[in-house]
Formats: structure tokens, C-alpha cells, sequence
């Protein structure tokens, strides 16, 4: 439901609440098919469209999140004009954003047709996608007409289901009678009432219908503009890869882990940040599995060498013999013979060798082959154990299933990776000498060991975007939450879990409630001449929080 139109209903809600009156500031792009609107530039925040046809999604998020390298600027006649309206087409998924210039913005989440696009009136201006088609003069996008009434009485509910076909299935007639109820809706009404979805039509009976009715009801009336009775949720599976994200408590889900969040906006961010923390680890995973893979079938190819030549070298006990006779006959053999027969048995000479020196190479290839053979065999011991080492790395990465968890592996297996070619020596960045955590979102915490260690991380590792924090009122360590650590901007649970760090390791640890001061590092500054470790802020915001560390460290 990341792209239902119901959630784009009750986004725009937030939306409109947070951003109507605001300014934009820019409006650029660093990620294929993603647009991003930057509101404010005291305190900005910026709304993500995205418009990867398998993941349209919108959310607004704090700070800009932009890199210098790799972004362009789009639309740029927009910043510095004043957002007056946001709001949502009835019956599309289409946000509208008006300007106080007349113009307007439209979001079209329609999957591979997904865009922005601008207009002045009717006209159409510019767009993010696909603007050689608006120079064509070609349409981009065909509106819906309004979706065909659910039927708000039984009895027009029940004969819009006998007009279908007999053998149509119940989950295609459901979805005729409410063409924007998306697949987990429908299946979830369907679910609520124990009716199997490929069960055909003409099996239901009045009573049947008149349950899916009330069903259907009870999941409109909690889908209601009103958040009152919204319950933003995401179920997760065994691995703790989000599977869905929903503006309501599934029945038909239940086998999954849910988290429910306080309004829609956070519940997106959630998903997508983890979404892409997923897609991202499994990037990761497949690569070291290709390595291993690829290094595996080198020495399997190499070993398969070093077999055949060990069979070859085997022959040192036939060539030792070979010379053995030719010394022993030597009173018959003379200088010019090309063979010579002995018990049935045909030895190979050089005619232009005397028999003496035949003899010689003879025993000459015997040590040479015996020198081979052990050397093979310490090669073919030396690939067995590789492979076999490789093969347990390759059972162990395939077993991963958190970020983290790639992360410990390669630091605990460094050695192994390192000599196997896998990962250059020397390739593990050297870590900062300061506490380290990980946080939601995969963001990276740093925290100062003492008032010289907190100078350092303040003065020389954060950045100016970076987010600063500090127990108010008490001595304790700097704490830097790294902006540019994980993709996005840090959640809410995020910087909480931060600013939890602050106050563990301050002098109000044991207090039940922690005042801690949060800024962006560039409103942070140390005035000639104070001690170490102090430091005056501006802007500061003061959150309320426990003292404990994340789970994860």
C-alpha cells in the first residue's frame, strides 16, 4: 500500500499541514527516477518522490540529504516560489501542489508511468521524466474517471456481484466493484470473511455477500480521511526484511511481525529506509557469494591441473627402472640404438647418447619426476584446504542476514578473504579512534572518549551537516550521528537513539529522563582559550530521553 491511493490521502494531510506557506529551495535529483523538493533553507526538510516503476513511493524527511557529486538541478524556475496549496485528485493517485504563481506540480504515482509534472493553467510546462514525449506533443498520462460507487446499500451491492459472469473469480469481481481497493485490501476482505478468492461468483449466496459487505465497510470507515482510527503499520518476516506496509492492522498477515507507527509519513520512512537497507545487504551478500564463487572455480580449474600433472610425475619408479636395466644390459647395448627390448619390455634410447649416458637420463627424469611429485602433492594438499576454506566461507555468507552481520564476517574472516584474493590486504578502512555504534537506518554514531577525544571528533571528523548532540547541563562525551553513513536522512528512532547515547555516557546516566542538546555540528564552535572538550552551541533542540546504548553495538 506504499503507492494506495488511500495513503497518498492521508499523506497529504501531513503534507499540507507541514508544507503549505513554505518556500522552495531547490529542486534536484542524484538517484535514477528520484526527484527531491527542498523546502526552507534555515530548516529544511525534502519531499522523495519516487518514481522507480516497482517502487513509486512519496515521503517527506528532514535536512536535504544532497551530495555535490552526481545531483543535478530540475524545474528551475521553482525555487524561491511559495507552496499555497497541497492536495490530492479525488479518485488518482495524484498529488497537486499549487504555487503561489499559479502554477502546479503534479505527483503521478502510476507505477512505470510514474512523474512530475509541471503546468501553468492547462499548459503543460515541463516534466521530470520522459520530456521528449511532452515535445512530441504525445499524452503522458490518461486521468481515471471517478472509480464506480462500492454500493453503499446491500441490495445494490449484491446485485452489482449477480451482474458478473458466474465463473468470474470473487477477488477480479471485487476489485470491479472497487477498482481502488489495491490487492491487499482486497485479499484482506476477503480473508475476514473465509471466502477463497478464486472461488467463482455464482457459488455465493445473498448471506455470503451481505458478510463481505460489512467487511468491506469496517475496512472503509477505518481508511476515512480522519487518522483517528489509522494504525500505520509494517510486517516484517523472519529475517526482518519488510514485506508491507499498511495504513491498518492486516488479519491476513498475522503470521508476520508487525510495528505499528504514529502517522503515515514515519510508517513510509520506515519501509523504504529499511527496504533499501535490504536491497542494499542483499547487493552486498550476492557479491561476496559471486567472489567466493568465482575464486572457487579457479582453484577447482587449478587443482584439476595440478592432478594431472601428479599423475604424470608418478612415472619416477618406471623411469628409475628404465636406467636400472640399461646399466645392467650395458655389455649389449651400444651408441646409435633406438630401443632397446627386455623381457618383453621396449625402452626408449637417444641414438646419439652412448648407453651410459642413456642410462643417466633415465635416472636424470626419475629425480625430476620425484621432485615434481612431491611438489605436486604439496599443492594439491595447499588447493584442498583453499577450497575447503572457501567453501565454508561461502556456507557462512549465504547465512546472512543483516548488515551487521556482513560487516562481522568480514572483519572476523579478513585474513582468509585477504589471502584468497578476495579482499586486498590493507583494504579495511582504519576505524576512528572513538566509540562507534550503529543506529536505525544504519547510521553511524560516534561518541568522545575524553574532553581531548571529544575536541577531536567535534573539531576534525564531523562534518557541518552532521548531528550533534550532548547531556544538557552535565559533562559527558560528544556525540556525532554521521549524516552520510547510511542513504536518506536518520529516523526519528534514529537520532533518539543518539541522543540515548549522550546521555549514557554523561554524568546524569542514572537520572530517568535525560536532557540532551541536539544541533547540526555547524552551529557547534569552540571559543579561544576554554578547556577541552568545551564548546558553545546555536539552535539547539533539547529531547527528553533514557540512558541506554543500541541494541545492535
Amino acid at each position: 500500500m506504499l503507492s494506495h491511493l488511500y495513503t497518498f490521502r492521508h499523506l497529504v494531510l501531513l503534507l499540507s499541514a507541514s508544507m503549505e506557506g513554505k518556500t522552495i529551495a531547490a529542486i534536484y535529483s542524484q538517484e535514477k527516477n528520484q526527484l527531491c523538493l527542498v523546502f526552507d533553507e534555515d530548516d529544511p526538510s525534502t519531499l522523495v518522490v519516487s518514481c522507480e516503476a516497482s517502487f513509486n513511493y512519496v515521503v517527506s524527511r528532514h535536512g536535504t540529504g544532497r551530495t555535490k557529486r552526481n545531483s543535478i538541478d530540475l524545474f528551475p524556475h521553482l525555487p524561491g516560489k511559495t507552496i499555497r496549496k497541497i492536495g490530492c485528485k479525488d479518485f488518482d493517485r495524484i498529488i497537486e501542489i499549487d504555487l503561489e504563481t499559479g502554477q502546479r506540480l503534479e505527483i503521478l504515482m502510476f507505477g512505470t508511468k510514474a512523474n512530475a509534472l509541471l503546468y501553468t493553467g492547462s499548459t503543460l510546462e515541463d516534466a521530470f521524466l520522459r520530456k521528449k514525449e511532452i515535445v512530441a506533443g504525445e499524452e503522458l498520462v490518461a486521468y481515471k474517471e471517478p472509480a464506480a460507487s462500492s454500493a453503499s446499500d446491500i441490495a445494490s451491492w449484491i446485485e452489482r456481484f449477480r451482474s458478473f459472469a458466474v465463473d468470474m473469480p470473487l477477488h477480479r469481481a471485487l476489485r470491479n466493484v472497487l477498482p481502488d481497493f489495491g490487492t491487499t485490501l482486497t485479499t484482506e476482505a476477503l480473508f475476514r470473511c473465509g471466502m477463497p478468492g478464486m472461488d467463482p461468483v455464482g457459488r455465493l449466496i445473498d448471506r455470503d455477500l451481505e458478510r463481505l459487505f460489512h467487511a468491506v465497510q469496517n475496512i472503509l470507515s477505518m481508511l476515512q480521511p480522519s487518522p483517528a482510527r489509522l494504525q500505520p503499520c509494517i510486517y516484517y518476516d523472519e529475517e526482518n526484511t519488510p514485506v508491507c506496509f499498511s495504513l491498518l492492522p492486516l488479519h491476513s498477515m498475522e503470521q508476520y511481525r508487525l510495528e505499528i507507527y504514529p502517522d503515515v509519513n514515519e510508517g513510509i520512512q520506515r519501509f523504504v529506509s529499511r527496504k533499501l537497507r535490504s536491497a542494499s545487504f542483499l547487493k552486498e551478500q550476492d557479491s561476496i557469494l559471486s567472489r567466493l564463487q568465482k575464486e572457487e572455480k579457479k582453484i577447482e580449474h587449478a587443482l584439476s591441473r595440478v592432478t594431472k600433472d601428479l599423475e604424470e610425475s608418478s612415472r619416477s619408479d618406471e623411469y628409475e627402472r628404465s636406467g636400472k636395466i640399461l646399466m645392467a644390459q650395458l655389455p649389449l647395448l651400444s651408441k646409435g640404438m633406438k630401443s632397446f627390448e627386455y623381457q618383453g619390455e621396449k625402452i626408449a634410447m637417444e641414438p646419439a647418447m652412448t648407453p651410459v649416458q642413456n642410462a643417466e637420463r633415465y635416472f636424470g627424469k626419475a629425480k625430476k619426476s620425484k621432485a615434481a611429485r612431491d611438489e605436486q602433492r604439496a599443492r594439491t594438499s595447499e588447493l584442498q584446504n583453499e577450497l575447503m576454506v572457501l567453501r565454508m566461507l561461502a556456507e557462512e555468507a549465504a547465512e546472512l542476514q543483516t548488515p551487521e552481520a556482513i560487516a562481522r564476517f568480514q572483519d572476523s574472516r579478513e585474513k582468509y578473504l585477504a589471502r584468497l584474493g578476495i579482499t586486498p590486504p590493507g583494504s579495511t578502512k582504519e576505524l576512528p579512534p572513538f566509540r562507534i555504534f550503529t543506529v536505525d537506518g544504519g547510521f553511524q554514531v560516534l561518541a568522545g572518549k575524553s574532553s581531548e577525544n571529544n575536541d577531536l571528533l567535534t573539531l576534525k571528523y564531523a562534518k557541518p551537516d552532521d548531528l550533534w548532540f550532548h547531556a544538557r547541563g552535565s559533562s559527558g562525551s560528544h556525540v556525532v550521528l554521521k549524516i552520510g553513513s547510511a542513504k536518506g536522512d536518520p529516523s526519528k528512532r534514529a537520532i533518539h537513539q543518539a541522543a540515548s547515547i549522550a546521555a549514557y555516557y554523561s554524568k546524569m546516566k542514572n537520572a530517568s529522563m535525560i536532557p540532551v542538546a541536539m544541533t547540526a555540528k555547524k552551529f557547534v564552535r569552540k571559543p579561544k582559550g576554554v578547556p577541552a572538550g568545551t564548546v558553545v552551541i546555536e539552535r539547539e533542540k533539547v529531547l527528553f530521553v533514557e540512558a541506554e546504548l543500541p541494541s545492535d553495538s
